[in-house]
């Protein structure tokens, strides 16, 4: 295998975060020319994560068997999508299991689902345009982005996105899965998982920030997957 090339041509379909688009995967995008980051669609009324994730099948069109997987909220979108996917393992990067794994102070909120129709995710995302300006000043050009991100997605898919978080509630103990996990990743806490490979010194954004690492991982299970 030389360099950056793929270890297969299985289709690789990884969702990018929450408020995030497929420049959270550019390291991957560059290594893995079967890669697809589908474009997140708007919710439609009534939508929960199965619905959408069918909806989001659907408009993939005909997949062959696939490999799919994401980062933080997609990840779980990835889960989610084995059920409507010929899917062969889900890879997550910086995500969780099932809601056993999400925080605490998540799964506290959980009872306050309904409240999201009054709360203000603007504010939320005014105070993520701020810290993509500190990012940016202090250099890290990676983090600055998907700040940035979140600050410009749509509020009302922002916050349909929170209620699946907190609404959540599936078991994919049938589902092949491997991850990789960040030990400083202050999202999904290392001490909430249990990941398959940790990576020394990694935040939330590892495909970014640690790329080369994520690639290898990867590489790795992509060819065992595919082998088995």
């Amino acid at each position: 295998m030389n360099g950056d090339s793929s270890p297969s041509d299985v289709p690789l379909i990884l969702f990018s975060g929450m408020g995030a688009d497929a420049s959270v995967f550019l390291p991957q995008t560059l290594a893995f020319p079967s890669l697809t980051v589908p474009d997140w669609l708007p919710p439609n009324d009534g939508d929960d994560l199965e619905s959408y994730c069918s909806r989001m099948a659907a408009s993939l069109g005909s997949v062959q068997p696939c490999i799919v997987g994401g980062a933080s909220f997609g990840g779980i979108v990835a889960l989610e999508m084995t059920r409507h996917l010929d899917a062969l393992a889900c890879i997550l990067i910086g995500s969780v299991r099932g809601p056993h794994q999400l925080p605490k102070r998540i799964r506290m909120l959980r009872p306050f689902s309904s409240a999201l129709d009054i709360t203000p995710i603007t504010l939320l995302q005014k105070s993520a345009a701020s810290s993509a300006i500190a990012a940016r000043n202090a250099g890290a050009k990676h983090l600055a982005g998907v700040a940035r991100q979140f600050s410009d997605a749509d509020a009302d898919v922002l916050r349909w996105s929170v209620r699946q978080i907190l609404t959540w509630d599936s078991s994919y103990d049938d589902v092949d899965i491997r991850h990789i996990h960040g030990d400083r990743d202050n999202v999904f806490p290392i001490s909430c998982v249990e990941p398959d490979e940790i990576v020394a010194g990694g935040g939330h954004v590892i495909s970014l920030t640690h790329g080369s690492q994520v690639n290898e991982f990867l590489r790795k299970h992509i060819s065992q997957i595919t082998a088995a």
